[in-house]
């Protein structure tokens, strides 16, 4: 957001935090997702390597995995809904991308090892301004 004060004047209250909330929750699951599969991966390594987990880390496995299946379908269903039948039919390919995708998104907005972090430079960097109409 580049000018928030002026977004806030132009929209009312319940609005522009339903935005701020939105906003935020993009940032925090796009950090979160990296952290989330690293968990899973662990976890469901641990358990075929012939550990037993505690109730805490099943209950863990069980959330992690219905919270990351249930984010790819909305992703998914919601980038169909748009298409028609035709343009749905070779999806299916792109689909399976939909994890590197959010791996690529999580780096962007700061995971592990991003030189440029997309949090660190939210209010740092000036965008590029067009000239105004008529100047």
């Amino acid at each position: 957001m580049r000018n928030p004060r002026r977004l806030a004047g132009e929209l009312d209250p319940k609005s522009f935090w339903a935005g701020q909330i939105l906003f935020a929750g993009m940032v925090a699951s796009a950090l979160a997702h990296p952290i989330l599969l690293v968990t899973l991966a662990w976890l469901t390594m641990h358990i075929v390597g012939g550990g037993t987990l505690s109730t805490w880390q099943s209950s863990l496995l069980w959330i992690e995995s219905v919270n990351i299946a249930l984010g790819y379908a909305s992703f998914m269903a919601l980038g169909s809904m748009g298409l028609d039948r035709r343009e749905k039919e070779g999806l299916w390919k792109v689909y399976l991308f939909t994890p590197v995708y959010w791996a690529m998104l999580s780096f962007a907005a700061g995971g592990p090892s991003s030189s440029s972090s997309g949090v660190r430079t939210i209010g740092i960097r000036r965008p590029i301004a067009a000239p105004a109409p008529g100047s």
